[in-house]
């Protein structure tokens, strides 16, 4: 009842009401105004409910919630995934150089030696660099999950759901979508890209983060050493200073030009692979659009790393 006569009503009530009525004390009062503010979201929402049709779907399309803990990296599956990738990456050319000692000095032997076989590779660099690695990628995830979750206060659900999608799983949708099967090869190619090219936009950008975050404090402890140096002259430490500098910036340049490249060329090697597929095969899909982005990955980072390697590292830091 005190829902349907709204706050003018009430308060209308409250003046007819004579002195000394519970009607007139303060804690009543005011419990009383806060019912329709109390009641309205729910009368709201059952008007919008009631009224809503069923052909406007898209006004209360709900978006799959895919956003990952901010320690996922740290899980016992992922970590172990990590942890294996990085050290089959940093082992497996000590043991290829072992192998090839092992070969040669088998070559070489003329049966009068008994220890044939040379000596193992020292592993602690290996041991280190995996070690290096894996922060690094952990670094990365986890820069991921912050990114996503502060843009999540900028966008609307809609726009975080095209960032977040899976690139793949969305290339077997469409493959697999009856109104897209009798479109043109061309535009559901640039469907695929831009698709490519949005959702592999935050895990780029979290690389670029993390990669700068290791090249500044690189280039800061650098410049410490050479600030505290007692052996270098003081025009000596400010020319040094400035080279550390320089070479900063040609680093984050260099990082930069290189996700630009990444995504531009993982943007049309799924496009590419689209392209190219069959239309009936979302299974086909899947694995060539997966191929389409690492493919597209690794070329625009060579391309830039051929052409502007030599400018961001031609004076070691």
């Amino acid at each position: 009842m005190a829902a349907r006569m709204g706050s003018r009503g009430l308060l209308e009530l409250l003046d007819a009401a004579p002195t000394g009525h519970a009607l007139t004390s303060p804690m009543v009062f005011a419990g009383v105004c806060a019912i329709p503010f109390a009641v309205a979201p729910v009368r709201v929402a059952h008007c919008l409910s009631r009224t809503a049709a069923p052909t406007h779907m898209h006004l209360g399309k709900v978006y799959p919630d895919e956003y990952k803990s901010l320690y996922f990296a740290l899980f016992p599956k992922q970590l172990l995934l990590t942890s294996l990738r990085c050290f089959a990456l940093h082992f497996f050319p000590a043991v290829d150089k072992f192998l090839k000692d092992c070969e040669e000095t088998e070559q070489n032997d003329d049966g009068n030696n008994e220890n044939v076989f040379p000596a193992f590779p020292d592993v602690k660099p290996c041991l280190i660099e995996s070690g290096y690695s894996i922060a690094r990628s952990t670094a990365v995830v986890t820069t991921r999950r912050v990114i996503e979750r502060v843009l999540a206060c900028g966008f609307d659900e809609r726009t975080m759901w095209k960032l977040m999608k899976d690139i793949a799983k969305s290339a077997q949708r469409k493959a697999s979508n009856p109104v897209l099967e009798c479109s043109r090869s061309i535009s559901r190619a640039a469907r695929v890209g831009r698709t490519a090219l949005r959702g592999y936009a935050v895990t780029v950008s979290a690389e670029v983060v993390v990669q700068q975050c290791i090249t500044t404090k690189n280039v800061a402890m650098k410049v410490y050493t050479v600030k505290a140096s007692k052996e270098l002259s003081e025009e000596q430490k400010k020319l040094e200073a400035q080279r550390c500098w320089s070479w900063l910036f040609r680093q984050s340049v260099f990082s930069v030009a290189r996700a630009v490249g990444s995504l531009t060329f993982v943007s049309l090697g799924c496009g590419v692979v689209v392209f190219v597929r069959p239309r009936d095969a979302p299974t086909w899909a899947y694995w060539s659009t997966l191929a389409g982005l690492s493919a597209g990955e690794l070329a625009g980072d060579f391309l830039v790393s051929m052409w502007l390697d030599k400018w961001a590292n031609g004076t070691p830091l």
